[in-house]
């Protein structure tokens, strides 16, 4: 009985891990974790782990496995969004440059909708719970979208990053057995021209390209549809207005 729950449990993981698959941010942290452990074995043992069979050649010790966490750990939580950050700046910078400038205002707000500065401002100067609380549920809103944004752009730019690092750590023969080796070995069965470095420039190259869609800047919509707080705000405007004599 045991065992056929345990069996269950196997099969019901298993496919959990699989329907995970569909979702590209989860395939991308698989892709990336892949490439950062094949990186530290292969600075440990001297080959990657593509290419070798579970046994005596995936020996490691306890030592090791906890150094190959630790310095994984402190490499994604620190030095990876350092660098993405300085990625991400350098796209801003691009973004808003002269070559990419453009007056028009993505997230102009239509006749219904409010800003969420306007919606705060109103709730608080008129006890307004209710609109106070959509306010908040916005916010809330926004700042998973944000987070969420950037969890995405730092995976995106540590897929690439740890290709570049296992490219140039590679042995242009493939005998250093990381992915790499692994990828242009099934490659070069059909087509044996193609080479070890256009294999690396292509992979990340196309990387590089993925990782910059993905952290490219977008503008934030900051507009809530409140149509009845929207035209209570036109009409004072135009009261204003009309006070001032235009």
């Amino acid at each position: 009985m045991s065992s056929n729950n345990s069996s269950s449990s196997s099969t019901l993981s298993i496919l959990g891990f699989a329907d995970g698959l569909w979702e590209l941010n989860k395939v991308a942290k698989i892709i990336y974790f892949t490439l950062c452990f094949d990186i530290l074995f292969f600075y440990i043992k001297g080959n990657g782990l593509f290419g070798i069979r579970l046994g005596k050649e995936f020996d490691l010790s306890i030592a090791d496995m906890a150094g190959m966490i630790i310095v994984l750990g402190i490499f994604s939580s620190i030095l990876l969004k350092v660098v993405s950050l300085l990625f991400s700046l350098f796209l801003i910078k691009l973004r808003y440059s002269d070559l990419f400038k453009s007056t028009e205002d993505i997230y102009k707000k239509s006749a219904e909708e409010v800003s969420f500065v306007e919606l705060r401002d109103d709730a608080l100067a008129n006890g307004d719970d209710l609109s106070y609380k959509i306010y908040v549920d916005e916010c809330k809103k926004q700042d998973e979208i944000i987070k969420g944004d950037w969890s995405n752009e730092v995976i995106s730019f540590g897929v690439a990053l740890a290709f570049s690092i296992e490219w140039y750590l590679s042995a242009s023969d493939g005998q250093s057995r990381m992915f790499i080796d692994w990828l242009w070995e099934h490659v070069k069965s059909r087509d044996p021209e193609i080479t070890h470095h256009y294999i690396g420039m292509f992979v990340s190259a196309l990387l590089i390209a993925y990782a910059t869609f993905i952290c490219w800047p977008r503008e934030v919509q900051s507009n809530v549809y409140y149509p009845k707080l929207a035209r209570k705000l036109q009409r004072e405007k135009e009261e204003r207005k009309r006070n001032l004599g235009y």
